[in-house]
C-alpha cells in the first residue's frame, strides 16, 4: 500500500510521528491484500474503467443459452424495454430495445444500467467465494436499488456451494433502509 505523510493534518491516535493516507489504488492491487482465496471486487470506478471486464463477463454468459436467458431476464427487470443483449461484429456490447429497429450500444445507456449489468454479470460468471461491492448504490436510481439488492440476495441463496460471502459498502441512507 502506498502510505504518504500529510503535513498540517491532525495526528492519528497512537501515531504521533506521522499521518497516513491510503492513496487510490485499483481492484487488482486490493486483490493481493485480501485474505480470501477467490474474490471479486466491484468498485465505482469499474463503471467507467471496467468496460472490458463487463464485455468479457457478458461474452462468457452469452456462450451459454441458459445463462444468456437469465441475463436478459435480469436486464428486462431493470428496464422492461430491454429485450436482449448481444455483440456487434466489432465486439461492442449492444442491447435490443422494444420498438427500435437497430440494437443500441451499451455506451448510450446510463451508468446505473452499466453498474447493474456489471454486478449481475460478476455473480453469474465468477466462482468467487467472496464478493466485495464498494458503494453499491452509486449510479443507481433509488427505484432500482431494491431490485439490485433482491438479485444479490437471490444469487447468494441460489449459490451452488452455499459458500458465498458478499460485503457491500454504502453511504446511502436510502439503501440502508431497503
Amino acid at each position: 500500500m502506498n502510505i504518504a505523510k500529510i503535513p498540517n493534518f491532525p495526528p492519528i491516535p497512537n501515531q504521533p510521528s506521522y499521518n497516513r493516507q491510503f492513496k487510490n489504488f485499483d481492484s487488482n492491487q486490493l486483490q493481493g491484500l485480501l485474505p480470501f482465496e477467490s474474490t471479486a471486487i466491484i468498485t465505482p470506478r469499474d463503471v467507467v474503467c471496467g468496460r472490458d471486464s463487463i464485455i468479457q463477463a457478458v461474452s462468457k454468459i452469452c456462450s451459454n443459452n441458459q445463462l444468456e436467458e437469465e441475463l436478459n431476464k435480469n436486464l428486462n427487470q431493470f428496464d422492461n424495454n430491454i429485450q436482449a443483449v448481444s455483440f456487434s461484429a466489432n465486439n461492442q456490447l449492444k442491447l435490443k430495445v422494444k420498438n427500435m429497429k437497430e440494437k443500441i450500444p451499451l455506451s448510450v445507456f446510463g451508468d446505473g444500467l452499466i453498474k447493474y449489468l456489471h454486478i449481475v454479470s460478476v455473480f453469474m460468471t465468477n466462482n468467487a467465494k467472496t464478493i466485495y461491492i464498494d458503494e453499491v448504490e452509486n449510479s443507481l436510481h433509488f427505484s432500482r436499488m431494491k431490485l439490485l439488492l433482491k438479485n444479490i440476495i437471490d444469487f447468494i441463496n441460489n449459490n451452488k456451494d452455499g459458500n458465498l460471502q458478499v460485503f457491500m459498502t454504502t453511504h446511502s441512507q436510502e439503501f440502508k433502509n431497503l
